[in-house]
């Protein structure tokens, strides 16, 4: 057991590793709920859904380029042709998920 202790004693613990690893998973969640409401945005308006602007609010706070990205999806979201608004926040949401790396 002694043995143990003294190899376990050169493992560095801790780190940012957990962090980083709930801020990618987190950020997964954000994009999945960002990408539902593009295939919502066909057949309703989405743009109060509280769930949606929790993401995108999350999106401008945490992503880089993200104000940019979330005032995109918004004005994407406002276009009154169905066919085109679709088409365009499904642009910006592909564009948010390049430039999260996911």
């Amino acid at each position: 057991m002694a043995e143990r202790k003294t190899k376990l004693a050169h493992v560095a613990f801790g780190g940012d590793w957990s962090e980083t690893r709930l801020t990618t998973e987190e950020l997964r969640d954000v994009l999945s709920v960002i990408g539902d409401a593009v295939q919502k945005c066909a057949e309703r308006d989405v743009r109060d859904d509280p769930e949606l602007n929790e993401a995108l609010s999350y999106v401008e706070q945490r992503l880089g380029r993200g104000s940019e990205l979330a005032k995109a999806f918004r004005v994407a979201l406002d276009e009154p042709v169905q066919t085109v608004r679709v088409e365009r926040a499904a642009d910006v949401h592909r564009r948010m998920c390049d430039w999260a790396g996911v």
